[in-house]
């Protein structure tokens, strides 16, 4: 998370700039289970495929609780 200069404010937000599948050999999880994104936004950019396979979720840490 990175301060707005002369702000109290804060940017939060992770790019996605490559394919990625989150699935059981990505994710080193067989089990169901969620996944916590660090930033409260994540963007998947122009012509980017993210697949998130059965099982698995992802959560964005909207409230910075794991930050």
């Amino acid at each position: 998370m990175e301060q707005i200069t002369g702000t109290p404010y804060y940017v939060s937000v992770a790019h996605v700039t490559e394919n990625m599948t989150l699935d059981n050999s990505t994710v080193g999880e067989t089990i169901d289970c969620n996944i916590i994104v660090e930033s409260h936004t994540l963007v998947v950019n122009t012509g980017i495929g993210l697949t998130i396979e059965q099982g698995k979720t992802l959560i964005p840490d909207v409230y910075n609780v794991f930050g």
